[in-house]
């Protein structure tokens, strides 16, 4: 058979077509086939992805921590269901933190090497997932019972206290202004409190201030009014005396009202004389000065003021601190009050309690100040941070004040004329014939009882489920202050001692990633 005969044979030969229509009918049908598996594997990814990516979300949400924190956990509850020996490998796994609104988002991708698809020119899926979670934040109250006396400001001591206290704040309300669930207050102290001059509601007008001249009674006029009826210059600034035991320990209500803080004008000269000297450190002025009266009728200055180089005052306010902070949401309020924290009093004393137990006033929802919510009350916490740089103490005035001015021999304080008076418990020692033992015994008494209220106020803080933390300040803190404070804390743990400024700080930071984390509910 010639070449010719067999093509022509062959181009008449239908053998074989079906198999080469049935090829090409196949093809698309298993590359369909092949996608089709592809897009199933792509689909079992997608759901483990989602299911890891959602687990780690709602592990986020219910957690509390630093940012950092936060990523460690998102990555160990990602990749505990997400492991390595399943289809796809995990890439781009990112964490965003809505702090405002308090939501948490997550996203992730996988790539998913193809097995069918190739023959299209398809190596790999990328599958990608995200969410959002949105966390339930608790309510939070804070006050901060801080030492403002003359003491911090030596070594930059009121400098570091703003800062920290600004750190505080910075951590606590992120970039929030004005947060729903989030107050803070602050009470400076020195032996007394100022609780704002416009509560004159809760003083009780008229009270009896005593002197070694006889007693003064003490009406809002006392503050504004010489003797002579002069103008003085000055209001009541603020302060009250502390009540009688055991009320100047609690937060009840007891009488309803508080007695002035008045710090009266001591003898300007000797007795039976005209003569003048400066050995009273609340002097008057020699205006009305006789020999039969050696207290003048007006002081011999006034002076309210006060900064982190200049903290000595004279005046019925004398030593009586800045006005407590009752709480408040409002960032800038809180921020202003923090930056105006000034040293306040030269060598009047330290009495720690009455700061811890205004902050309790301050945080109850009970009067005086009602602005904290009810005890107990589900999704809140309440908590105090108590910062001191000295112990306890019982300020002696100059001898010669009594000795030749026949003046007080105790430097005023919220429990008035303490060993003169006979308060703080200083009473239970009877007045000796000798005004120098007497004195020193009451001192030691005062310091005493000083140190024992200071730890039945912070039990009582504690009971109310409070969480209080105490710092000591400064590198001059007796380890007995130390013992007291650590005792007071709610637990070892939140107690500091912090040496320096950049200790300081750092034990605000703790304290406030610590607080930062109760206000996430799990």
């Amino acid at each position: 058979m010639s070449a010719t005969s067999f093509f022509r044979r062959f181009l008449r030969s239908r053998r074989g077509n079906m198999a080469v229509t049935l090829a090409l009918v196949l093809l698309p049908l298993i590359i369909g086939v092949g996608i089709a598996v592809d897009a199933s594997r792509a689909y079992v990814v997608r759901s483990r992805l989602a299911f890891a990516l959602d687990a780690a979300g709602l592990a986020v949400g219910g957690s509390r921590g630093t940012d950092a924190e936060l990523q460690v956990v998102m990555e160990n509850f990602f990749y505990k269901n997400y492991p390595a020996d399943v289809m796809g490998t995990p890439v781009g796994l990112q964490l965003t933190i809505d702090s405002v609104n308090n939501k948490v988002s997550l996203s992730a991708s996988v790539y998913l090497d193809t097995v069918f698809m190739k023959v299209v020119g398809i190596d790999s899926l990328t599958v990608s997932y995200n969410n959002e979670i949105t966390r339930e934040v608790k309510g939070l109250e804070v006050m901060l019972a801080l030492d403002t006396t003359g003491s911090m400001a030596s070594s930059g001591k009121i400098a570091g206290l703003r800062v920290a206290a600004q750190d505080l704040v910075d951590i606590l309300f992120g970039t929030q202004t004005n947060p729903e669930k989030l107050k803070m207050g602050l009470v400076p102290f020195v032996t007394a409190v100022n609780i704002g001059n416009n509560n004159t509601d809760l003083i009780n007008w008229g009270a009896q201030q005593w002197t070694r001249q006889g007693n003064v009674t003490v009406n809002q006029s006392s503050y504004t009014t010489n003797e002579d009826g002069t103008s003085t210059g000055t209001v009541w600034k603020g302060c009250v005396k502390e009540r009688a035991y055991p009320d100047d320990v609690s937060d009840s209500p007891g009488t309803g009202k508080w007695d002035p803080y008045f710090w009266p004008k001591e003898p300007r000269a000797r007795t039976g004389t005209t003569t003048t000297n400066t050995y009273c450190s609340n002097r008057s002025s020699t205006n009305g000065l006789t020999t039969s009266d050696n207290v003048g009728t007006r002081w011999s200055s006034i002076d309210e003021t006060a900064s982190d180089s200049n903290y000595g005052q004279a005046g019925p306010n004398k030593a009586c601190p800045r006005a407590l902070l009752p709480l408040t949401n409002a960032r800038s309020t809180i921020e202003s009050e923090i930056a105006a924290l000034v040293p306040w009093g030269d060598g009047t004393g330290t009495i720690v309690h009455t700061g811890l137990i205004w902050a309790l006033r301050a945080i109850s929802p009970e009067a005086p100040f009602t602005q904290g919510v009810a005890w107990n009350t589900e999704g809140w916490n309440k908590a105090i941070i108590l910062m001191t740089d000295g112990d306890n103490t019982s300020i002696r005035q100059s001898s010669s004040c009594r000795t030749y001015n026949n003046g007080p021999d105790h430097s005023y304080t919220g429990y008035g004329y303490t060993t003169d008076e006979g308060t703080l418990g200083t009473d239970a020692i009877p007045m000796g014939s000798n005004p120098a033992t007497t004195y020193s015994q009451r001192a030691s008494r005062a310091v005493q009882n000083e140190n024992a209220r200071l730890l039945e106020a912070c039990s009582n803080v504690k009971a109310k489920g409070i969480i209080l933390y105490t710092i000591a300040f400064g590198s001059s803190i007796s380890s007995t202050a130390q013992s007291l404070l650590s005792q007071c804390a709610s637990d070892p743990d939140k107690f500091f001692a912090s040496a320096t400024s950049g200790d300081l700080s750092s034990a605000f930071t703790q304290i406030a990633r610590e607080l930062s984390k109760l206000r996430i509910s799990k």
